[in-house]
């Protein structure tokens, strides 16, 4: 079973939203605590033989060619299949760097990075924090950083990997999250 890093870091995300601001802040929880790039887990007969109707549904459900119509069984078994198998997974018994986790177990380079951060990045970074509720427009952003709108898109999007106009909307999502649950 293969799980695409950039899909855990989005698990662990939705899992801790109320503790990570994010992302980013995932991603270090994730090179914290999972610092095998790899593991081959023992589960046993018994439980092995318990998932393998679920794998089968699944690998079945995602070779019809339409799993969009099958999204929440897919996700169902897929959760269940996660249920069994997360107390076998190892995690780190104390905190790692990005640094010290790379060199300890280096792994191949992902599909995605992220660039590091410019200083025009941060800067809209925390003009959008600063003001969710502004209905922001590229333009506006861009003067505020003395770049074009599609620079400003471009970098932002190298950056954290979505364009400034749907961070703030995940912002928003969050913000109106957090009034909510008060």
């Amino acid at each position: 079973m293969y799980l695409d890093t950039d899909y855990v870091v989005d698990q662990l995300y939705w899992q801790y939203i109320g503790m990570l601001r994010d992302r980013f802040d995932a991603q270090g929880l994730a090179d914290t605590i999972y610092t095998k790039p790899a593991q081959i887990l023992s589960l046993g007969t018994e439980r092995a033989g318990l998932l393998m109707p679920w794998l089968d549904e699944l690998v079945s459900l995602s070779v019809e060619g339409s799993p969009r119509h099958r999204f929440h069984r897919m996700q169902s078994l897929w959760l269940s299949i996660a249920d069994q198998i997360a107390p076998h997974v190892q995690v780190a018994p104390g905190c790692f760097t990005a640094d010290s986790r790379a060199t300890v177990n280096p792994s191949a380079p992902r599909y995605r990075h992220f660039s590091p951060l410019r200083e025009e990045a941060l800067a809209i970074q925390h003009i959008l924090r600063s003001d969710v509720s502004r209905q922001w427009t590229l333009e506006d952003l861009a003067s505020r950083v003395h770049l074009s709108p599609r620079q400003v898109s471009r970098l932002y999007s190298n950056a954290f990997g979505k364009t400034p106009l749907a961070h703030l909307r995940m912002l928003r999502v969050q913000e109106r999250g957090c009034r909510t649950n008060r």
